[in-house]
Formats: structure tokens, C-alpha cells, sequence
């Protein structure tokens, strides 16, 4: 079983009171302080190619979901989280691997037979995206799109979009993407930032404000050609750009990846990145 305080290369060779050193150096008193704590839950790590790998996704403070990926109800089970405790998703773009399990998704909330409230927020044409890969899931017209009108709430996303998620409030960031894309900052005394499908972009470095920690696409190959930031594009344009105290976790890559640079994680499924929020 992984260790839920995995945060950093550094912990990950430390015993379990170094570990708790490093915590309060890092978190203050440690972990039972009065100060908020972030909760990051990987999911998957993969992309759209991947070699066995759960595809991106994850959960914050195990309510607020994002991306819906087609594996997305496997991975929930695997790390022991009830469909009935999401009450927010947030959907980046809408390619396959990103939102081609939602019907399933929605499917084992609509047969709990609970009232629940859920906000989905998307790119433009959000619900009609919905609507349409649910008819192609379950044929024209099934119940679970009347259920979705009383529990669903359809939050349309552009790039000045400013709202409540995940006990906060984002701002969106967007990605320079072959489809309308939007990433996010979560704003807080560590900055949370998740940069979704991109190429790198200069501009991503606007939306750094203080120390952050960073889930980002780094699934690109060294070129011209490629659709995705790559490694290097972190290291020689992103990480000088950042504070001390930040770090990025590299996500959305064909397989399994462990990096030497300092201040560059690959995320990991089934890892929880702890946040001062």
C-alpha cells in the first residue's frame, strides 16, 4: 500500500519519523494543526496511449472529481471512494480520454436511488456533450437524463471563468490545446495548479503567483511536433519560474516515468499529494 503522505522524492527515502519531521518543517505543527489541508488523490496517470496505466484523473478532498476518464468507476473502487461523495467534477476538454466515462459514472449515482446535488462544469456545449455520449451509451432517451436534470447543475467554463470548487475558488487557465481546453489555479498559501493537455505555453507562467504545487501534462516528445509539454519543457522553461518551496507532478504519460530532477515528480495512481491550503 503506497504511503498517503508520499509528497516528495525526499519523503519517499525517509522513515516514518523523518517523515514526520519533514511534515512539521514543511505543514507547520504537522498534519492535526488548525490549518486547512489539501487532499489530492491521484487516480491514473495515463493518457490517452498509455502501457496499463489508469488514465488521468483525480479527486480532491475526495468530493471534488476531475475528469471522468473510461475507466474512472475502476479507479474510484480502487482507492475505496463512494460515487455518492462527489458532489463537483470538473471535465478539462472533452476528448475520450477524459470524459468517455462519465455515463458509467453517472449510471452508479443514478442507481443509488439517493438524493444527491452535483455541479459539472465543462467547456462550452457542455450538456449537449453530455447528452449526446449518454444516447450513445445507453440508447436515445434513458431515464437516467431526466434523473440528471433534478440532481445536475451544468456550469459551461470559458477562459474568465472564476467559481467554487473544491472548497475554493478557481480560476481557469487555458491550455493551448487542439480543442477548447481549460485547466485551473486554486489559489491558496500553497497555490494549486492543474495544467491539462498543453504544448507549453510562456503564457502558463502568468497564472503562478506564489509557491505552488503543479499537476501538469508532461506526455510530449522533443520536437516540433508534439501536442504535449515535455520533460524538458519543465525543466528549462518552468521550473526556473518557480518558488522555492513549489513543485510539479507530471501526469498524463504513456508509462510508468520516475524523474532525477529535483522539484519534478511523476505522479503516481493511488498517491495523495498533501497540500497547506
Amino acid at each position: 500500500m503506497k504511503d498517503p503522505l508520499q509528497t516528495t522524492p525526499e519523503m519517499r527515502s525517509k522513515s516514518p519519523l523523518d517523515k514526520q519531521a519533514w511534515s512539521q518543517q514543511h505543514y507547520g505543527s504537522g498534519f492535526n494543526d488548525a490549518r486547512p489541508l489539501m487532499n489530492v488523490k491521484i487516480l491514473g496517470n495515463g493518457g490517452a496511449l498509455n502501457e496499463g496505466l489508469r488514465f488521468n484523473a483525480f479527486i480532491i478532498n475526495g468530493q471534488s472529481l476531475v475528469e471522468t476518464p473510461p475507466d474512472i468507476c475502476s479507479s474510484l473502487y480502487e482507492n475505496a471512494i463512494k460515487v455518492e461523495n462527489i458532489q463537483e467534477i470538473f471535465i478539462s476538454p472533452f476528448h475520450g480520454d477524459h470524459y468517455f466515462g462519465f455515463p458509467y459514472l453517472a449510471l452508479k449515482q443514478f442507481a443509488l436511488k439517493k438524493p444527491l446535488s452535483v455541479r459539472l462544469l465543462g467547456p462550452r456545449g457542455l450538456k449537449n456533450r453530455i447528452t449526446g455520449i449518454i444516447d450513445l451509451a445507453f440508447g436515445d432517451h434513458h431515464p437516467i437524463l431526466d434523473w440528471m436534470e433534478e440532481h445536475y447543475l451544468f456550469e459551461e467554463i470559458d477562459e474568465n471563468t472564476r467559481c467554487n470548487f473544491a472548497q475554493g475558488q478557481i480560476s481557469t487557465v487555458p491550455m493551448n490545446h487542439i480543442v477548447e481546453n481549460y485547466g485551473f489555479r486554486l489559489p491558496g498559501k500553497m497555490d494549486f495548479l492543474y495544467f491539462s493537455d498543453s504544448i507549453w505555453d510562456p503564457r502558463l507562467l502568468e497564472y503562478i503567483k506564489n509557491d505552488s504545487t503543479i499537476l501538469m501534462d508532461i506526455n510530449g516528445s522533443e520536437g516540433n511536433n508534439s501536442i504535449h509539454a515535455s520533460e524538458r519543457d519543465v525543466v528549462e522553461h518552468l521550473l526556473p519560474a518557480l518558488g522555492e518551496n513549489s513543485l510539479v507532478y507530471g501526469t498524463h504519460v504513456q508509462q510508468y516515468r520516475e524523474s532525477s530532477v529535483p522539484k519534478l515528480i511523476y505522479a503516481q495512481a493511488g498517491e495523495t499529494i498533501v497540500i497547506q491550503h
